[in-house]
């Protein structure tokens, strides 16, 4: 999986430090894409149940899990996901938004020179 990370509130809790993976078409519903999940926590995970997905670079949307598999190889197991809404950028990520642009403010500095 590649370096996107996040967690995934579910009621009063919350998965964190999650590893994922996502389709290109994350701005439409219905995109897919994966969780690494540790063992212990498919139990907090219904399949077809919707959760938030709340990415580290500040993107969020809902989400349900489609299935869970395990991972060859590896003690984690995949968490299949499927969008049941656009991720969309924080309203605050203009860093990370691939549309962001700076704005120069002229400042007035006041004071005793």
């Amino acid at each position: 999986m590649g370096g996107i990370h996040g967690r995934l509130l579910i009621g009063g809790m919350v998965l964190r430090n999650l590893e994922a993976s996502l389709d290109q078409g994350s701005l439409e519903p219905g995109w897919m894409g994966a969780l690494l999940i540790d063992p212990p926590q498919q139990e907090c995970l219904q399949l077809g149940r919707p959760y938030r997905l709340e990415l580290s670079d500040e993107r969020a949307g809902q989400i349900e899990v489609t299935h869970i598999e395990s991972v060859p190889g590896q003690r984690q197991l995949r968490a299949i996901i499927r969008g049941c809404s656009p991720l969309k950028w924080s309203p605050y990520a203009h860093e990370h938004h691939h549309e962001a642009a700076i704005t120069l403010i002229p400042v007035a500095i006041l004071g005793d020179a």
